[in-house]
C-alpha cells in the first residue's frame, strides 16, 4: 500500500475581579474515530510534506522552498504550524504554488487576511511544470477580497497535487494560514509520540530546529474541559482550520479551557487566534490535571435532562446531545494558590496572541480568560497552538524515522476506490468584529 508521508507588546493594565464561587468545568467526551473521519485535515503544511514554490506572474521562473531552507524565505510561514504568523504582500502580482506531495481530491482553499486588498485566482492540476500550465484547471476565477479577515473558497471536488495561487494585490498587507482541504481526514493521519526531542542537540544546533505544533487533533490532542459554550464545537480550537471557532459567551464571565497534548512534552511557545474585547489571558502548563478534576466519578443522575448552551446543570452530570458528561468543580483557591506560567494582557481587537518562553515540560495547557468588566464581549477562539522545537532536517521529516515517526495517509486505497468523501458541513461563518 502506498502511504502519504507525514513530516513534519503591547501591554494593557486591566483590573479584573470575580466572586468566590466554585468554577464548574464540563469534561468533554473523547472524539470517536467516526468523528475524526468527519474532520478534514489541512494538507498545506510542512508536517504533511508540502512544499511551496514561488514563481513569476506567468507561473514560470520557479523557486522551490523546502523545509531545510524555509528560513531563507519569508513566504515559508504560510505553511508553518504557527497560525499567527503571516507574510507581507506588496502591491503587484504574486504567484505561489503549493505542492501537496500527493494527489488528493481537493474541495476547499482559505487564508487569513491582515489588511491586504486585491483579487485572487486559483488553479489546480497534477504538475507545477511551467510547460504544463495550460493544463491547469481553474477552480476559482478572479475574485476580489478586501476588508474581510477570512477568505474562503469551496469548489467541486478535483483530483490535484498542485494548487496555483495568483494574487493581484492593490493594497499591501499580510496574509497567513494558507490552507487546502480535500478528502484526507484527521482519521487518515496519525502521530507516534515515541520520540526524543533531543533538547541538548537542538540547543547546540538551533539553526536545525523548526517549531512543531503539538496541540492538534491529528497528534492525539484534545480539548478536555471547558466551562461554557456549545461543547460539541470545542475541537474547533485545535482543528488547524482558521475559519472554525469556539465561542465562550460574554455572560459566562471568566472562560476556562484545558488542552491535553497526550503526553509529557517540552514546549517553548504558545499562540492563539482570537476575537474578543480587552482582558487577560493566563496560561498554566501542567504535568497533570488539577486533583479537583480527577476525583471519583459521581453516580449518574437519573433526572439529567437534555442540555443546551444555557442548560441547567445538575451536580456531577450533564446530558448533551444524548451523551452524559461529567461536571467537576474547580475551587477559586486553585488560582489564588499559584501564579500562571505566563500571561498576556490583551487589548480590545487584538487577534494574534504569541508568547515565547524558556522551555517548559508538561502535558495539560489550562487557559483562563479574564475579561475586562468595562467591555464584556464573547471570546471567540479560532486556533490554539502549543509549539516545541524539533529537527528540521529534511531527511528526518520526510521519512518515518525511529526517533520522530509520523504515520502516513493511505492514498492508494483512496485512488483505487475513489469513494466520495464524507459530506462536510460548511464552516461556521466568522462574525464581523465590531
Amino acid at each position: 500500500m502506498k502511504l502519504r508521508r507525514l513530516v513534519f507588546t503591547f501591554f494593557l493594565t486591566i483590573s479584573v475581579t470575580f466572586g468566590e464561587e466554585a468554577i464548574e468545568l464540563v469534561q468533554l467526551a473523547e472524539i470517536s474515530q467516526e468523528g475524526l473521519r468527519e474532520q478534514p485535515k489541512n494538507l498545506s503544511r510542512w508536517h504533511m510534506a508540502a512544499r511551496l514554490i514561488i514563481a513569476d506572474e506567468d507561473g514560470k521562473n520557479q523557486t522551490e522552498i523546502n523545509l531545510e531552507d524555509a528560513y531563507d524565505h519569508k513566504e515559508s510561514v504560510l505553511l508553518g504550524d504557527d497560525e499567527t504568523l503571516a507574510c507581507e504582500l506588496a502591491r503587484g502580482i504574486h504567484y505561489l504554488i503549493i505542492d501537496l506531495g500527493e494527489i488528493d481530491v481537493l474541495s476547499r482553499f482559505s487564508f487569513r487576511n491582515y489588511g491586504a486588498q486585491g483579487k485572487i485566482e486559483l488553479f489546480a492540476n497534477g504538475s507545477a511544470d511551467s510547460d504544463e500550465l495550460r493544463k491547469r484547471h481553474k477552480v476559482v476565477p478572479w475574485s476580489p477580497f478586501g476588508t474581510e479577515k477570512f477568505v474562503n473558497f469551496e469548489f467541486s471536488h478535483i483530483d490535484a497535487r498542485y494548487v496555483h495561487i495568483k494574487f493581484d494585490i492593490e493594497k499591501a498587507g499580510e496574509i497567513g494560514s494558507l490552507s487546502v482541504f480535500g478528502s484526507t481526514t484527521v482519521a487518515d493521519t496519525t502521530f507516534d509520540r515515541e520520540h526524543d526531542q533531543s533538547t541538548k542537540e537542538l540547543a547546540r544546533n538551533p539553526e536545525d530546529a523548526v517549531s512543531f505544533d503539538y496541540a492538534s487533533l491529528y497528534t492525539g490532542s484534545a480539548i478536555t474541559h471547558v466551562n461554557a459554550g456549545n461543547y460539541v464545537d470545542a475541537k474547533q480550537m485545535i482543528d488547524d482550520d482558521v475559519l472554525t471557532y469556539y465561542e465562550f459567551p460574554a455572560l459566562s464571565g471568566q472562560s476556562i479551557m484545558i488542552v491535553d497534548i497526550d503526553a509529557q512534552t517540552r514546549v517553548n511557545r504558545v499562540s492563539m487566534l482570537i476575537d474578543s474585547g480587552a482582558g487577560v489571558l493566563e496560561f498554566y502548563y501542567l504535568p497533570e490535571l488539577p486533583e479537583e478534576l480527577t476525583g471519583e466519578e459521581t453516580e449518574p443522575d437519573s433526572e439529567a435532562t437534555e442540555a443546551s448552551n444555557s442548560s441547567s446543570r445538575r451536580r456531577g452530570k450533564l446530558r448533551e446531545n444524548g451523551q452524559i458528561l461529567k461536571v467537576a468543580s474547580l475551587s477559586p483557591e486553585y488560582f489564588a494558590g499559584q501564579n500562571p506560567d505566563f500571561l498576556k494582557n490583551v487589548a480590545s481587537g487584538e487577534d494574534r496572541i504569541r508568547l515565547s518562553f524558556d522551555e517548559l515540560e508538561g502535558r495539560f495547557l489550562l487557559i483562563r480568560w479574564l475579561p475586562s468588566s468595562e467591555e464584556p464581549r464573547s471570546l471567540l477562539i479560532y486556533e490554539i497552538s502549543l509549539l516545541g522545537d524539533v529537527f528540521r532536517d529534511a531527511s528526518l521529516l520526510a521519512r518515518v524515522p525511529p526517533s520522530f515517526q509520523f504515520a502516513q495517509v493511505a492514498q492508494e486505497a483512496l485512488s483505487e476506490a475513489r469513494i466520495a468523501p464524507v459530506p462536510q458541513s460548511a464552516p461556521r461563518t466568522p462574525p464581523s468584529s465590531p
